[in-house]
């Protein structure tokens, strides 16, 4: 297997349905993608709130793009939970970001960050806790990236929980039925 390391390949960002994803090192600021033959790191494009982090956390010892994991979608979308910065989907051709800070940093005022993300049958997705669902939107125009995801939220689970839970993973089961697991 082949490394493609150079300036150019960090930027070159395409999919294809064979491709596989990896992600490695608390360093690294974006996944690695292989396609059979070659492994190609990216990066993601910078991001507004790279700089107020590190203001804020001077002597980090990781990234912030750092990827917990990545889920792929119905639709071949690819989405990647960071540490600190949100979520980015590429959808092959563009990557989208979103960010709310509930869904990086729980009511205790800890560093979470998105550790989790489904989609149910309904193609509602589920982020790191049950607070909130979201609908996802057709995407606004094209634009310099990372633009944001377009998106609508709703009220998840609330009336059977009385504090928010925070999910270390998530996934859909046989009948479609949601599986959290809690890290505690």
């Amino acid at each position: 297997m082949q490394v493609e390391e150079n300036k150019t390949t960090k930027n070159e960002w395409k999919s294809d349905a064979n491709d596989l994803w990896f992600r490695m090192g608390w360093a690294k600021s974006g996944p690695y993608r292989f396609d059979g033959t070659k492994l190609y790191p990216l990066e993601f494009p910078k991001n507004t709130l790279e700089d107020a982090f590190y203001k804020s956390n001077p002597n980090v010892s990781y990234n912030p793009y750092w990827i917990f994991s990545m889920y792929k979608d119905g639709k071949g979308n690819i989405w990647f939970e960071t540490a600190d910065l949100g979520i980015y989907r590429f959808d092959g051709k563009q990557i989208r970001w979103m960010y709310e800070r509930h869904l990086t940093e729980t009511p205790q005022g800890g560093a979470f960050g998105i550790r989790s993300i489904t989609n149910d049958k309904e193609g509602v997705f589920w982020i790191c806790n049950t607070r909130y669902k979201y609908h996802i939107l057709p995407d606004k125009a094209e634009g310099a990236e990372p633009q944001p995801i377009n998106y609508q939220r709703e009220d998840g689970i609330t009336d059977i929980l009385k504090e928010t839970q925070y999910f270390m993973s998530m996934t859909t089961y046989n009948n479609d039925d949601l599986w959290f697991v809690n890290g505690e």
